[in-house]
């Protein structure tokens, strides 16, 4: 009896041990277990990006080293190179595989939407990506502003294969009047139409300085960005001498007659700086 004793008291001196130890620590038994856990992983270092590298903040290693748990881990390419996918930081936690690590694939020259073109690139998992930013397996597509388009034999859907776009940049070329088809076309002399809006955007107003404005004399014809042929009477007095030039202006995409009439809001107007002989150089 008294051996049974002795071991009863030293079952319950243990017992009590234990349980005033797991009652000590109610709220942070599990978080502290946890820690330790955390505070023993590692994670081991890949070999270098294949252009471009890795390095750990505040750390000396080398390829194959172990790192403790929370490190930081910065990549980077080289110059012409674009980081595939695009996440620069890699942090030393349970998720770590260094063998799905970002790689660096070769970048194709930038492009960017201009006042004539809009550019969409997509990824090989057709996610939205910069088109300055396209890798291997990027497509992009673009399409024309308004009153422009892609020029003959052109395409409007490019793909980035090694760092070369498989097509010329995107181009889109102002929309010189309508084209008319074999056989549609009809004399204006007679048996004519009434001319839609806009339709011949190389139809040029003449005007010339009458009182305190400008009277609309006659027409021309834009063929380049600074030239506009007109009769030659137009700018010339009734003895055939040239008149001065400041005395005339020129104006493009107007539907109104008037100088100046508001409601041509896309009407752009230039002074005459020279001409020569039947041609009014803007």
């Amino acid at each position: 009896m008294v051996v049974k004793g002795v071991v009863l008291c030293l079952w319950f001196v243990f017992l009590g041990i234990t349980t005033a130890t797991l009652e000590s620590f109610p709220n942070s038994t599990r978080s502290t277990i946890r820690k330790r856990r955390q505070s023993s992983l590692e994670c081991t270092l890949p070999p270098q990006l294949e252009n471009g590298r890795w390095l750990v903040t505040e750390a000396d290693v080398k390829p194959g080293d172990k790192v403790d748990f929370n490190s930081i881990i910065r990549l980077e390419c080289h110059e012409g190179y674009q980081l595939y996918p695009d996440i620069r930081l890699q942090i030393c936690d349970s998720y770590w595989n260094e063998k799905n690590l970002p790689t660096c694939k070769k970048r194709c020259p930038p492009f960017y939407s201009t006042a004539t073109t809009t550019l969409t690139c997509k990824d090989i998992n057709n996610e939205a990506v910069p088109c300055d930013k396209a890798v291997n397996g990027t497509y992009l597509t673009y399409k024309c502003n308004e009153y422009h388009e892609i020029p003959p034999g052109g395409s409007n859907i490019l793909y980035c294969d090694d760092g070369v776009w498989d097509f010329q940049k995107p181009i889109c070329q102002p929309i010189c009047g309508k084209k008319v088809k074999v056989g549609e076309a009809t004399a204006l002399l007679w048996g004519g139409r009434q001319a839609n809006d806009f339709e011949f955007p190389w139809v040029i107003a003449v005007f010339k300085i009458s009182g305190t404005g400008y009277e609309n004399i006659c027409g021309g014809t834009l063929i380049s960005r600074t030239v506009v042929i007109t009769a030659a009477h137009c700018v010339t007095d009734t003895y055939g001498n040239a008149l001065d030039q400041n005395k005339f202006q020129v104006a493009a995409g107007k539907v109104y007659n008037a100088f100046g009439d508001k409601r041509d809001v896309h009407a752009q107007y230039r002074k005459v700086s020279s001409k020569i002989d039947k041609l009014a150089l803007v």
